[in-house]
């Protein structure tokens, strides 16, 4: 959509103003919409699908037909993880979600 990337490119514009480390973007279709080819690194946030279903059913009016939607217009997750230079699991418990997310900041040099 022209409005969510134009606030995009005004972020980041912003963050490089400030002389900002790096940029952080959460978006939800990367890979399918091509935005990972303006991205220096991508991170794939993953859960069992078990796990995603419970979380998206718990949001308010949503019903297994959208969750349905949801995932239909999503590339497999195999797929993302498979294109991504960081796979973060986030099915297990915090810790090991903190872990994952710590080593890949690492790797990016963002960490002392």
């Amino acid at each position: 959509h022209p409005l969510v990337r134009r606030a995009e490119v005004d972020f980041v514009r912003g963050v490089r103003k400030k002389k900002g480390e790096a940029v952080i973007l959460e978006i939800p279709l990367l890979f399918e919409t091509g935005a990972d080819k303006r991205c220096d690194a991508t991170l794939c946030v993953t859960a069992p699908r078990a796990v995603q279903k419970v979380r998206v059913m718990a949001r308010p009016g949503m019903t297994n037909e959208k969750f349905r939607a949801i995932m239909a217009a999503q590339m497999p997750d195999k797929d993302k993880r498979a294109r991504a230079d960081f796979v973060i699991p986030t099915g297990k418990n915090l810790a090991t979600t903190a872990r994952h997310i710590c080593k890949a900041l690492e790797a990016l040099g963002l960490c002392p």
